[in-house]
């Protein structure tokens, strides 16, 4: 998508140093999340949300189906489900997950490193943006999951990363990197939605000081005919299976239900802050709605429909108690930006520490230590990312790094969320909380976007 980007010539120049750091942090990262998925071997299994099922599918040639009814679905984006069925060709899919998370892991450090120095961040401060990203208890307790969290943020890397330079080759790779983000977690659609924007601002002043170039020549083609590329079979295959060019999932509608009913307003935003819904109220809840559908005529495997009544319902919901909305929204920011762990997590890391032969009897202290040290963490990582906004904001250069974390933020602010929809801005943040160390000299030269 079109992003400002800086001058090449504004870059610091690659050195030996920085690559032996760069190394440095990739090594640590591949070690560390080794480690954990080690540890957490077991967790590889828990297919919460149906990738795993859905990849298994695509390998035994049913296509992207409900791994449930063997029918065509679209309730999850492609990208992950396809990545991993390419997998199971060589050998168990647990162990391809494991691979991918890893690899995937280094690469979103290293990219964190990389745009760190083309935004102009010292040796140093690139080093401890890497080093957050590589620490951070979000993604390292995901690496042993199979979801979606490794590989948004490695994508949110890569389009921080590639939102530097204007020629033919990196618009390519721009494109390439959000036509993938987009079917990996349909939210980027709304990050597009503000480079688009903002393009259409330079641009506009842009041809009052320069009328010779014609519009069409400031348009980015070849960012926008790779996207269209890449996006173009997933709705073609919606269109033959749903008779409706589907561009992102059918999972919305009841995304948005999740967040926005008179259950979930009853029992947790109306409760104080931390009350969580309980299991088998939610369970209840998901049974009524499966009643209610069935009542209107809505069958189970009638997924454009069922999509469209559960949307219909939380829009009913919201318009009829804007109030309780408003209060949701509140309770949607306070847990997307949460700083105290999950308790699954935290359970976790009890067996983990079982595992790696840790007395029994010292579980519930080393559980209260990593409570607080995430809470730490979390505190100071927040609190210098704000100090670097304030430096930062007015920086052209910097503004894709605003827009990925107010466009997912402002997302999850009316669908459900938690900490771990967080997940892909931790790149941003981890840039925004590094920039408070001293820049390197090339950072204090005036940047200026140019066209891509």
């Amino acid at each position: 998508m079109p992003t400002p980007s800086v001058s090449e010539t504004n870059r610091p120049t690659t050195n030996r140093a920085e690559i032996m750091l760069g190394l440095t942090l990739v090594t640590f990262t591949m070690i560390l999340r080794i480690g954990i998925i080690l540890g957490l071997r077991g967790d590889l299994t828990g297919d919460i949300d149906g990738y795993l099922g859905i990849a298994q599918q695509i390998a035994d040639g049913n296509g992207f189906a409900n791994p449930d009814t063997g029918q065509p679905t679209a309730f999850r984006p492609p990208l992950y489900p396809v990545l991993l069925s390419g997998w199971l060709a060589v050998g168990p899919l647990t162990i391809g997950v494991a691979i991918l998370h890893v690899l995937l892991s280094a690469g979103t450090v290293w990219l964190t490193f990389a745009t760190a120095r083309r935004l102009g961040l010292s040796l140093v401060g690139a080093t401890l943006a890497g080093g957050v990203v590589a620490c951070d208890p979000l993604l390292a307790r995901y690496a042993a999951l199979p979801m979606t969290e490794t590989l948004a943020t490695f994508l949110a890397a890569s389009l921080l990363y590639l939102s530097f330079g204007t020629s033919r080759l990196q618009q390519f790779l721009r494109g390439t990197a959000f036509g993938l983000a987009v079917l990996c977690r349909p939210t980027f659609w709304v990050f597009g939605g503000f480079a688009v924007i903002a393009w259409i601002i330079r641009t506009w002043g842009d041809q009052a000081n320069e009328p010779h170039i014609s519009l069409r020549n400031r348009i980015p083609w070849t960012t926008i005919s790779v996207v269209c590329i890449l996006v173009t079979p997933w709705m073609l295959r919606n269109w033959s299976v749903f008779s409706r060019p589907i561009l992102m999932t059918t999972h919305g509608g009841y995304t948005l239900l999740l967040g926005n009913n008179p259950t979930f307003a009853r029992e947790v935003v109306h409760q104080p802050f931390g009350t969580v819904w309980e299991g088998e109220s939610l369970l209840r809840w998901q049974a009524s709605l499966e009643d209610d559908m069935q009542a209107v005529g809505i069958a189970t495997s009638d997924e454009l429909d069922r999509d469209r009544y559960l949307r219909d319902r939380a829009i009913h919901f919201i318009r009829s108690e804007p109030t309780t909305f408003f209060q949701a929204c509140w309770l949607r920011f306070r847990r997307f930006w949460g700083i105290s762990p999950p308790e699954s997590a935290v359970e976790s890391v009890g067996r983990l520490w079982t595992r790696l032969g840790g007395p029994p009897d010292s579980v519930d202290m080393i559980k209260g230590g990593v409570r607080w040290s995430v809470r730490v963490f979390y505190l100071a990582l927040f609190a210098a990312a704000v100090l670097g906004t304030f430096s930062k904001i007015h920086r052209p250069s910097w503004q894709p790094v605003f827009w990925l974390i107010i466009s997912l933020m402002l997302v999850h602010l009316v669908y459900w969320s938690n900490a771990r929809m967080r997940a892909p801005t931790l790149p941003a943040i981890a840039l925004l909380a590094a920039s408070v160390l001293r820049e390197n000299q090339l950072s204090n030269r005036k940047t200026s976007p140019t066209h891509s």
